[in-house]
């Protein structure tokens, strides 16, 4: 879901969390909801920038290997993005 969301998501980040948020619920997200997203998205690839090798850990787990042409610290903010997404009642009731 990070990489799709990478991919087709759009250029600024503000258009990629309510891409992914329609991918996981099926709806677009209210204004709050899309504030989160992106807040957690920046959160998350804050604490990636450095030191890069947890990015690197976090995105090597799985059975399909990352993009090498997506920035690692951003692939790894969506991950992190991605797995609060799906753990949501809506996402998981959906």
């Amino acid at each position: 879901l990070a990489t799709r969301t990478r991919r087709e998501g759009g250029e600024p980040t503000a258009s990629r969390a309510p891409a992914m948020f329609r991918v996981g619920t099926g709806r677009p997200p209210t204004d709050v909801e899309r504030a989160d997203l992106v807040g957690g998205f920046h959160d998350a690839l804050a604490g990636y920038q450095e030191p890069v090798e947890a990015a690197k850990k976090l995105i090597s787990v799985g059975s399909v290997p990352p993009e090498e042409s997506l920035d690692v610290a951003e692939l790894a903010a969506w991950t992190v993005t991605a797995n609060l997404l799906l753990t949501l009642d809506e996402v998981v009731n959906k």
